[in-house]
């Protein structure tokens, strides 16, 4: 996957929707925690409790 690029080129995206994007492209997701973002695998289950997750993309 390390040949991989992607090019965004953005305006007024919240962080969580750029997340998605970049998600989908990708095939992992993320979750936000309290001082950090963790990159998981697509099919992957929470990483830890107090663990908040990215709203579902529409």
């Amino acid at each position: 996957m390390a040949d991989k690029k992607i090019t965004l080129r953005l305006n007024h995206v919240p962080v969580t929707e750029m997340l998605h994007y970049i998600g989908d492209l990708a095939g992992v997701k993320f979750q936000t925690q309290q001082y950090a973002i963790v990159v998981l695998p697509a099919g992957s289950a929470a990483a830890g409790p107090g663990a908040a997750g990215l709203p579902p993309h529409p």
